[in-house]
């Protein structure tokens, strides 16, 4: 017999696991007591140096997309927080379909390629990230732990890159599905299945064009220093965050805590990550002699300021682009439909 299983009650199993063995015996006063030590000036300056990594992001999927004419650095940015502040408030991705959604109505661009841009964002920031982890793990820690997530993490993101980097070059979808085609037709197979084929060519094609860039050095070279740029600036975002609790913290610390909250992201979870972000935090902080109570309350007010930004720019643009919570709702269930997996009981 088989079940249908939706992908995102696997996140939430995981995010309630991990909930579970982190507050275990964690001593609820002293969180508090460390929240209250965080010196709520320093948004001050946090809030703006966040800002200007949305800038980055925008810019980004600008050249992604390689420049073309019709977009816009501020409307992407804007299409992007609405997106994270979709992916804030629901399971699985949903704000990256709706971003792609936006943006090729908006810009009348196909949202399949859009989609493609959105994934190359993901493995840039992934091989950039690696790469931060590296030069961490070479002049400052040696743990051996440290060695299986970089591994891990470069054979994905690298693997991924090269892989679509390859059929960029060498493959030829067309071609392919020209001989698939003529096979089916050569077996006697309904015109139905070979038309359906032929469209499937269509939408494979387009999910291939939005990889364009890396046909274009110039564009990929762009994309790659905005990617270490607005993951540079991030991490300073952290240093000043975890520095406004009254300890100092080196920028490695800040640079190294960056790493396993944006590696920790690739864990099924609930929304905003809840549960590996913690963990996170909890790993990374114990190099430095941070026990867990401390590293919880920086975890947790870091999660409130980029709920709270990410939220109220979100609404600010949904309301100036005139886009109702309903939409985006109706866009959400349409993908939830199909986010199903089988398994056999």
């Amino acid at each position: 017999m088989k079940i249908k299983i939706k992908k995102r009650y696997i996140g939430a199993i995981v995010s309630l696991i991990l909930l579970f063995f982190i507050f275990q015996k964690m001593d609820f006063q002293k969180i508090w007591e460390h929240l209250q030590q965080f010196d709520l000036k320093r948004l001050l300056i946090a809030i703006p140096v966040y800002f200007v990594g949305y800038l980055l992001r925008a810019k980004r999927w600008k050249t992604l997309m390689l420049n073309l004419p019709q977009l816009r650095s501020m409307t992407l940015m804007g299409i992007t927080l609405i997106g994270y502040a979709v992916n804030c408030f629901m399971p699985a991705r949903a704000g990256d379909f709706y971003r792609a959604h936006l943006a090729g109505s908006t810009f009348d661009i196909s949202r399949i390629s859009v989609v493609s841009s959105i994934l190359l964002e993901r493995i840039l920031d992934g091989i950039v990230v690696f790469g931060f982890l590296v030069f961490v793990m070479i002049f400052f820690f040696h743990q051996p732990w440290l060695y299986h997530v970089a591994i891990s993490s470069g054979l994905i993101f690298f693997g991924v890159f090269g892989f679509i980097y390859w059929i960029i070059k060498f493959g030829n979808v067309e071609d392919l599905f020209r001989k698939i085609t003529i096979l089916c037709k050569k077996y006697g197979l309904p015109t139905r299945f070979v038309n359906t084929m032929r469209q499937g060519t269509k939408h494979i094609a387009s999910f291939i064009n939005g990889f364009e860039v890396l046909n274009n050095p110039k564009c990929l070279a762009n994309s790659f220093l905005l990617t270490i740029a607005l993951w540079t600036v991030e991490s300073i975002f952290l240093f000043i965050i975890i520095n406004g609790f009254g300890l100092h913290f080196s920028y490695a610390a800040a640079v190294f805590l960056l790493c396993l909250t944006v590696f920790s992201s690739m864990v099924p979870s609930l929304s905003v990550h809840t549960g590996p972000y913690q963990c996170a935090f909890i790993l990374a902080l114990d190099a430095f002699g941070v026990n867990k109570e401390m590293a919880i309350a920086m975890a947790f007010v870091t999660q409130i300021i980029i709920i709270s930004f990410v939220s109220i720019s979100g609404l600010f643009y949904m309301f100036r682009y005139h886009i109702k919570l309903k939409q985006i709702q109706q866009e959400f269930d349409e993908q939830d439909s199909l986010d199903e997996i089988e398994v056999e009981a």
